[in-house]
C-alpha cells in the first residue's frame, strides 16, 4: 500500500479490543490515522481530518453514535466507507431509516479474521480497484501451521528477508538491523529450519512466492 494513501480509522468502546484490532491492522501493513472510544472525540477528529474507511464495532453502536456516522455520511459526499464488524449484516444493528440511502457505503463482516480482511480487502477495492491485485500481494494472512507464520509475524525477520532478497551480506544486513553478525546468521538459520529451505536462495524465492517480498 505505498503507492496510494488510505485514511482509516477504527471505533469501539472497548479498550483492549480497540488496541488489538490496531495492532493486528499494523502488523499486516495497514495504516491506521486514528482511534476513538468515544463520540466526542471522533467527532472532534473528524472536523478537522479524512478519514477513508471506518471500522466500527457492532456493539459500540449507540443511538449517539449513529448519529455522527450518518453526519460524516453526508458530509463526505460518498468518499467514506464503513465497515462494521462482529456482525454479519444491518439487521443485527437496527440502524435507523436515515441509513437506507447510505446502503452502498455500508459493509458488515463478522469477528472471523478472514472474513474481516476479505471485507478490508473489498472496500479497499472500490477505492482503487485497478490497484487490488498489488494491495493483496503486498499482504499475506497465513495460518499458524504455515512455514512462515512465526516469519510474517516478525517485522525484524521481514527485514532480513527482505534483505536477502536485495542480495544484502550478513555484514550489510547486522549494520542496517543493528545486530551482531553472529545474530543475522541465528535468524536466518530459524527461519531456514521453519520453512525447510535447503539454502538462502530458496528461502528467499519461497517468500516471494507467498509474496512476502
Amino acid at each position: 500500500m505505498k503507492k496510494f494513501k488510505i485514511y482509516l480509522g477504527i471505533y469501539d468502546d472497548y479498550k483492549m479490543q480497540r488496541q488489538f484490532l490496531h495492532h493486528t491492522l499494523e502488523r499486516e501493513k495497514y495504516e491506521v490515522n486514528y482511534s476513538a472510544g468515544k463520540p466526542e472525540l471522533l467527532d472532534e477528529y473528524f472536523a478537522h481530518h479524512t478519514v477513508n474507511i471506518l471500522i466500527v464495532h457492532a456493539r459500540s453502536v449507540t443511538p449517539r453514535l449513529q448519529l455522527s456516522l450518518r453526519n460524516y455520511l453526508i458530509e463526505a459526499g460518498g468518499n467514506l466507507k464503513i465497515i462494521f464488524y462482529a456482525c454479519t449484516d444491518k439487521s443485527e444493528l437496527k440502524l435507523t431509516a436515515a441509513f437506507k440511502k447510505y446502503e452502498r457505503e455500508l459493509f458488515y463482516t463478522e469477528d472471523d479474521v478472514q472474513a474481516f480482511y476479505r471485507c478490508l480487502d473489498k472496500v479497499i477495492g472500490i477505492f482503487y480497484p485497478k490497484e487490488m491485485k498489488n494491495v493483496l500481494r503486498q499482504k499475506i494472512l497465513l495460518p499458524p501451521e504455515h512455514p512462515f507464520y512465526k516469519i510474517v509475524n516478525s517485522r525484524l525477520m521481514l527485514d532480513i528477508l527482505r534483505l536477502l532478497s536485495e542480495g544484502k551480506n550478513f555484514r550489510e544486513i547486522s549494520v542496517s538491523t543493528q545486530l551482531s553478525e553472529h545474530t543475522v546468521r541465528t535468524y536466518i538459520r530459524r527461519m531456514r529450519v521453519d520453512t525447510d529451505s535447503i539454502n538462502i536462495p530458496q528461502l528467499v524465492s519461497t517468500a516471494k512466492e507467498f509474496h512476502l517480498i
